[in-house]
This record gives C-alpha cells, structure tokens and sequence, in this order.
C-alpha cells in the first residue's frame, strides 16, 4: 500500500465480519451466517456501506458527518424498513457512553492505530467494544458512529462482545478492513 499513512479522503473501504459465541448452538446458527463482507465508500465526511447476509437481508447504511445524521436501509425478505438517527451526542448519551483512549497502538493495513475502548448499552443488551482507530482516514463506519467525536478516528479493527441472553449468551463480532483503495 503505497499510500500508507496519508490522509485518506476518498475511497473504498472492505471489511469481513466474523461472528462467534462460546454457546456451540448459537455458532451453529452463527455459522449459517458465514462471514459478512461489508463495502464502505467514503468521501470527506460521508460513508455508504452494504453488506448483505443469509439472515439478515440486504443493509445499506449512509453517513453524513455535516449534519451528524445516519440512515439505516434493510430489506430483510419479509419486507422493507429504514431507521433515521441523529449521531450527536446528547448529555443524556454521554451518561450512556463509556470512552477510554487504551495505551496500545498497532499498525494495521499500513496504517498506525490507536486503541480505543467503548462500553454502551443498544436495546437492553450491554456492549463492549475494542477498536483500532486511524487519524489518517476520513468518514464514518456504523459501529463507531453513535460515539462521535469521543472516539477519534475511522476504525480498521473492532472487537464487539455483547451478552445477549435471547440468543444462548456472548457473542463476539470481529470486524477488520482487509482491503483500502484510494479513490480521488
């Protein structure tokens, strides 16, 4: 990656999803799944992803750091729906947002990553979150979008792991950019 380590503006952005649980039915249901290929196509501040999974359906979600709004796209099979969120954080959602910067750094994809470490609740389900985040890269991604500017940067690495007691305990969603193209 010739590019490395410059400010990333412009580009396409591939990412795997994995999915797991220490519960052996909740993998199997996990595995049906298979790994999840999100594109992310960013310009400034501006993100549109797509993904698409066996279980889930078609999701789009777009991104707009100007005016601090996402708009969620699902076509799951048994009908359409969409979801308009405002990403700025309330003093009400900082009550909710737990933050820390981590002490780690790693270089991912070229890029030199700051660890962050992010609690919240979504739903009723409590979340803990590791992300590696680059500076260098403009735009948003989903998982890290509801924090705003508590946490810095466009994450190349996340670890998720929620306890979700519907679905047999923890489980843990790994998201990494395995592919950046420069656009310009």
């Amino acid at each position: 990656l010739s590019f490395s380590q410059q400010d990333l503006k412009e580009g396409i952005l591939t990412s795997k999803q994995t999915m797991s649980s220490k519960n052996e039915q909740m993998n199997a249901q996990l595995s049906r799944m298979g790994n999840i290929t999100t594109t992310t196509y960013i310009k400034n501040d501006k993100s549109y992803s797509e993904f698409t999974s066996p279980m889930s359906g078609e999701t789009k979600v777009i991104i707009d750091g100007t005016s601090k709004e996402l708009l969620l796209l699902m076509n799951t099979g048994g009908g359409k729906m969409y979801t308009k969120e405002s990403l700025e954080i309330t003093d009400n959602d900082k009550d909710k947002l737990n933050v820390k910067k981590g002490d780690k750094v790693k270089t991912i994809m070229g890029y030199e990553c700051q660890q962050f470490l992010a609690k919240t609740t979504r739903r009723g389900i409590s979340v803990d979150m590791e992300l590696y985040t680059t500076d260098k890269i403009k735009g948003y991604m989903q998982d890290s979008a509801e924090f705003g500017d508590l946490i810095e940067g466009f994450p190349l690495y996340t670890v998720m792991k929620m306890n979700v007691p519907q679905m047999g305990g923890e489980v843990t969603i790994i998201n990494e950019v395995t592919e950046i193209k420069k656009e310009s």
